[in-house]
C-alpha cells in the first residue's frame, strides 16, 4: 500500500510529509507546487486537457498519455528516474481533497492508494 501523511506546521502555515510516507514525489507537488494559493484550477485544468501531453514546474514534471499520469522530479538526472503513476480522475479526486484541507486545515492527511488501486484521502485533527 502506498501512503502519504502530512502533518500541519501551524507556525509556518505548510504541510510536511511523515518519515513514513512513501510517495515523496506527490507529497512535494502538493506542497510547494500546487501550495494553498490557488493553482489548483490550473492544475485541473492540464489533467482535463485531452491535447496536454507534458508540463513542468519548480518542483515536479508530469507526463500524461490519456487517462495516464507520471510525476516525476524536475531535473532528474535520469532520464528515466522514480515516476508516481496514477489516472486523471484519482488526481482530481486528491485536488479536490487538497483543496478542503487547504480550507479546513486539518492537523493530518492521510492520502493511501490500496493494492487494488483505490485512492482515498482522510483527515485527521
Amino acid at each position: 500500500m502506498e501512503k502519504l501523511i502530512l502533518i500541519y506546521d501551524k507556525k509556518n502555515k505548510i504541510y510536511w510529509p511523515t518519515d513514513d510516507s512513501n510517495i515523496p514525489h506527490l507529497a512535494y507537488f502538493l506542497t510547494d507546487d500546487v501550495g494553498c494559493k490557488g493553482s489548483i484550477e490550473n492544475w485541473k485544468e492540464f489533467f482535463n486537457d485531452p491535447k496536454a501531453t507534458w508540463t513542468g514546474s519548480n518542483y515536479s514534471d508530469w507526463e500524461k498519455n490519456g487517462n495516464h499520469l507520471a510525476l516525476g522530479f524536475s531535473g532528474d538526472v535520469e532520464e528515466d528516474g522514480p515516476r508516481w503513476e496514477t489516472t486523471t480522475d484519482q488526481m482530481n479526486y486528491i485536488l479536490d481533497r487538497w483543496q478542503e484541507a487547504c480550507e479546513k486545515k486539518p492537523n493530518k492527511i492521510i492520502i493511501t492508494r490500496d493494492d487494488s488501486g483505490k485512492v482515498t484521502v482522510n483527515f485527521e485533527d
